[in-house]
C-alpha cells in the first residue's frame, strides 16, 4: 500500500489538539520518518479557540488539497472528538472520487469515513496513526510496518468470536456508534442494506447504549443488515457495566434474528487493529480471524 518515499497528509477534521500533544505529533513525524515516510502536516492541526482548529470549511480544504495532489499517497486524520461532522458539506466528493487515495480515521472520524463511502466511494479505514506512539507503539509500529511497508496483514487480523449464528458476510460500514448516529436524517448516512454493520464506543453506560441501539433499530437498520460485528467498548467493559453492550445489541437486534460477532481487538484501545470499511468481509465460526 505504501512505500518508502511516499509522502502522506496528516489532517485533523475533528476537535484541534492540545498543545501538550505536541511532544506526540513530533515523535510521530519522527517515527513516520524512519520508515522512510514523509509526513505532510495540515496547517489547522492545534484548537485555537475551544476545540476549534479552523471553520469546518477550512478543515475541508486541507483534505481536499491532499486528495487534489498526486504525491500524497494516504490520509490519515489525528483527531477525535465531536466537530468532524463540520466538514462534510464542504468535502469535493467529486474531486476526491477522480484522486482515490485511502484516508484513516477513528472515533469521531466515523462521520467522515462513512461519508466519503457513500459520496465517493473511496477506501478507508478505522485506525488512529497515533497508536504508533502510544503505550504501545512498538507493536503497532511493527504491524503498521509489516502491513503498509511489507505487504503483510498483521494490522487487520482480528480475531472474533460469534454471540450468535455462525457466518456472516457483506460489505463493512460503521465505526463509532455515537458518531455515526450523527449521520442520522442526512444525505451522508451509509446505505445498510445487505452490509455487515461494525459498532464500537469509548463513553457510555447501558442507558446510553441502549438508547442507541434501540435508534438503529427504530431507524430501520437492524432489518438492513445481514450481520453485526462488536468491537470494544471500553467504559462499559473496564467498568464492568451491566447490562453488557452484548447483551443489549443481542437484545436490540433479536426480532432479525442477525448473526453477531465480536472482537476484542477493535476499539479505542491504543492496541487497536485495524479496519477495512467499504471492503467485503466474510466471517465463520470455524475461522480464527477476520479477513
Amino acid at each position: 500500500m505504501l512505500r518508502k518515499g511516499d509522502k502522506i497528509g496528516l489532517v485533523c477534521c475533528s476537535d484541534g489538539h492540545t498543545d501538550g500533544r505536541r511532544k506526540t505529533n513530533e515523535a510521530l513525524d519522527g517515527v513516520l520518518r524512519e520508515m522512510g515516510l514523509l509526513p505532510v502536516w495540515s496547517p489547522y492541526l492545534y484548537a485555537k479557540t475551544s476545540v476549534f482548529s479552523a471553520s469546518g470549511r477550512e478543515r475541508s480544504e486541507i483534505v481536499n488539497e491532499f486528495y487534489r495532489r498526486d504525491d500524497i499517497r494516504a490520509i490519515f486524520d489525528l483527531s477525535g472528538g465531536n466537530v468532524g461532522n463540520h466538514v462534510l458539506e464542504y468535502l469535493d466528493y467529486g474531486l476526491i472520487k477522480t484522486h482515490p487515495k485511502i484516508f484513516f480515521g477513528y472515533s469521531d472520524l466515523t462521520t467522515v469515513l462513512n461519508s466519503l463511502l457513500k459520496k465517493a466511494a473511496v477506501p478507508v479505514c478505522l485506525y488512529q496513526l497515533r497508536n504508533l506512539v502510544l503505550q504501545d507503539g512498538p507493536i503497532q509500529q511493527a504491524r503498521f510496518r509489516e502491513t503498509l511497508l511489507e505487504g503483510g496483514n498483521s494490522l487487520f487480523d482480528a480475531k472474533f468470536t460469534f454471540l450468535r449464528g455462525a457466518s456472516l458476510s457483506g460489505t463493512v460500514i460503521g465505526g463509532n456508534v455515537r458518531c455515526l448516529l450523527k449521520l442520522a436524517g442526512t444525505p451522508y448516512f451509509p446505505d445498510c442494506h445487505n452490509k455487515v454493520l461494525f459498532l464500537e464506543s469509548l463513553g457510555g453506560d447501558p442507558g446510553a447504549l441502549s438508547a442507541m441501539a434501540v435508534q438503529l433499530r427504530q431507524m430501520g437498520v437492524f432489518s438492513q443488515i445481514s450481520g453485526l460485528l462488536l468491537g470494544t467498548f471500553t467504559k462499559m467493559e473496564q467498568d464492568k457495566l451491566t447490562p453488557t453492550a452484548e447483551e443489549l445489541f443481542l437484545r436490540a437486534t433479536e426480532p432479525f434474528a442477525l448473526p453477531v460477532a465480536k472482537t476484542t481487538e477493535i476499539g479505542h484501545g491504543t492496541d487497536s487493529k485495524a479496519l477495512l470499511l467499504g471492503r467485503p468481509i466474510t466471517l465463520t465460526r470455524s475461522q480464527e480471524e477476520v479477513r
